[in-house]
């Protein structure tokens, strides 16, 4: 969960452990859109709820509703919608369960928010052994191995 003012009032959180950008995901081959500026007039493929369907008609994209990230990339790929918005670690995780599948990461947003373990307030016990823990398993290289592992690359820095 990334941390923010809001979410602090509710929870302690740990130390950062990994981090992420939002992405455009497009059909494989269709270069038009290299920055999220480019997704302007496009129908872009996104949940009803979520803070890139916001993202994407703040960038004037036409909406295109989808349940779920894969009926996302069935509108890309149907012709339905040109682009979809999602954060990174869920289309490389995506990607890296259908390798095969006919879309691509084409941009990548400026931002890259971090996600950190929320606690409930007043555990610090257990704040300090889960960044102890963070701690240890970066030092020993585990975070890295884990992320290239299950994301193709390194999430466990900036």
């Amino acid at each position: 969960m990334a941390p923010s003012d809001e979410r602090k009032q509710k929870y302690d959180f740990t130390d950062l452990y990994t981090y992420s950008q939002g992405v455009a995901v497009t059909k494989k081959g269709n270069d038009d859109i290299k920055t999220f500026a480019d997704i302007k007039g496009k129908n872009a493929a996104e949940t009803k709820t979520s803070n890139w369907n916001q993202t994407a008609q703040e960038n004037g994209a036409n909406i295109v509703s989808v349940n779920d990230f894969a009926q996302a990339v069935d509108a890309i790929t149907s012709g339905r919608a040109e682009v979809t918005l999602n954060d990174k670690l869920a289309v490389l995780d995506y990607l890296k369960q259908k390798p095969d599948a006919e879309v691509q990461i084409s941009a990548k947003s400026e931002v890259s928010p971090a996600a950190a373990f929320p606690i409930r307030k007043g555990e610090d016990d257990l704040v300090k052994a889960v960044n102890d823990a963070l701690a240890k398993l970066r030092k020993k290289g585990v975070l890295e191995k884990l992320s290239v592992k299950y994301f193709g690359e390194d999430v466990s820095v900036k």
